[in-house]
């Protein structure tokens, strides 16, 4: 299967994280540069099973679920695990640019 679409359903299996997984949806099919495409993905799969491991740091968008989980990765980071934290942060500076882009448009 796809990776997005691995996403895309992990994300509507989270229990309510609808509207978040929407706007992941939207994230998903947004422009991504080639060499971070990867790691974007990445960071996504990793926040998805963060926030099924702890739903506490769903909040009410998307871009701030991200920044919860980055916080959160920040914290508890062991060696070696640096790759995961800037997989996460890159998806989370993904939707920033996102959102940047929208606010230009309006």
């Amino acid at each position: 299967m796809n990776i997005k679409l691995q996403l895309i359903d992990r994300a509507y299996n989270v229990l309510n994280f609808d509207n978040q997984a929407s706007e992941l949806v939207y994230a998903l099919g947004e422009h991504m540069q080639a060499n971070d495409e990867e790691a974007i993905y990445y960071g996504f799969k990793l926040a998805l099973e963060h926030i099924e491991q702890y739903p506490e740091v769903i909040q009410p968008t998307l871009y701030m679920t991200m920044e919860a989980v980055k916080q959160r990765c920040r914290q508890i980071v062991n060696r070696g695990e640096y790759d995961a934290v800037n997989a996460v942060s890159l998806a989370t500076n993904h939707l920033f640019n996102i959102i940047q882009r929208r606010k230009r448009q309006t």
